[in-house]
């Protein structure tokens, strides 16, 4: 690819909203988001490899909250236009 964006928002506050999501036809946690511990190591790796390989990194949260869909989407959208 010419271009990767990788969309990231700080590992606690991305589990937040996931607690604070609607069940998923009954299913609290999926077999991945049962281990803590696990989901941690993941964040850690995928952040590692995003910057190992130079992605575009576009932090979807300001002051620890997640901003807005409009705001996200104007980023990405000038990373995508820009060469």
């Amino acid at each position: 690819p010419d271009k990767v964006i990788f969309l990231t928002a700080p590992f606690d506050l991305a589990q937040a909203l996931r607690r604070e999501r609607a069940d998923n036809e009954g299913i609290v946690n999926d077999i991945h988001e049962r281990d803590l511990t696990f989901m941690k190591k993941v964040y850690e790796n995928a952040n590692f490899v995003a910057n190992y390989l130079s992605w575009k990194i576009v932090d979807c949260s300001k002051n620890n909250e997640m901003r807005t869909i409009d705001d996200i989407h104007d980023e990405v959208y000038r990373l995508v236009k820009s060469r």
